[in-house]
């Protein structure tokens, strides 16, 4: 039978490991709560730190009255790694929100658990979309190849703030808006063309009532769009979290 050593270095660098882990888990959007139970997080949590404990080699420290504070800059360092996941996906999000405002959802919300808020429809249709594509791309394997490439900028153990934190906050949510654009501009474009081809039919037949006969069109031809350009999202979406990595290894 294997026997772990139970000292106080291999103590020190387990739960430094484990404290960055189960930050990265716990604020990523794919494992939230109202999603995954805490106790399916927590033993996900503590079998990564199990297995990353000896790929990473963290320096042995002693268990006295600093190593609170040091956990406690792995736990952020985890949540921050978590959060540049977050941001990405929320651009997902926020195409839903406008195309919601757009087609005339803005007003008809439903609870979603992932955030703990109520949020649009559609919003919360390309949010799921999103996490399905993550998981299919092998995101699941991304989030564990972040946290090992995190150690090359914080090392374990160290209380040091690098600059590369606001650089890289600053490109994940520039990221926010340039995927909220892509993911948007095919319907967002079909919905401008019926604007406009409702507007030229108000000026020619000003008896027809467009505004009453306009909703109900807008609705279908919006969602007739989603359902048309939904390959190329989902293609889209493969592809951002493929290249997800390569702007990780930029970012750092």
């Amino acid at each position: 039978m294997m026997a772990f050593p139970a000292n106080e270095a291999t103590m020190s660098a387990f739960l430094l490991v484990l404290g960055r882990v189960a930050g990265a888990v716990a604020a990523s959007p794919f494992f939230r709560r109202g999603q995954v139970p805490v106790l399916v997080r927590a033993c996900l949590s503590l079998l990564l730190a199990l297995f990353l404990a000896p790929l990473v080699g963290v320096e042995a420290l002693r268990l006295d009255l600093a190593f609170p504070l040091r956990l406690t800059y792995e736990v952020l360092v985890g949540v921050f790694l978590g959060y540049l996941f977050t941001l990405v996906v929320s651009g997902v999000s926020m195409a839903g929100g406008i195309l919601d405002f757009e087609m005339g959802f803005g007003l008809a919300h439903s609870f979603d658990p992932n955030s703990g808020s109520y949020a649009s429809l559609l919003s919360r249709f390309y949010l799921m979309l999103a996490v399905l594509v993550f998981y299919l791309a092998g995101g699941h394997r991304l989030l564990v190849v972040s946290i090992l490439a995190s150690y090359r900028v914080f090392p374990a153990g160290s209380l040091a703030l690098p600059e590369i934190i606001s650089t890289a906050s600053a490109k994940a949510a520039a990221e926010v808006f340039v995927v909220a654009v892509k993911v948007a501009a095919p319907v967002m474009g079909a919905l401008f063309v019926a604007d406009v081809v409702f507007g030229l039919v108000a000026r020619s037949v000003p008896q027809l009532n467009v505004f009453v006969l306009g909703i109900p069109l807008k609705v279908l031809l919006g969602l007739l769009a989603v359902a048309v350009t939904m390959p190329a999202t989902v293609f889209f979406l493969h592809r951002l979290f493929e290249g997800f990595e390569g702007w990780l290894a930029g970012a750092w």
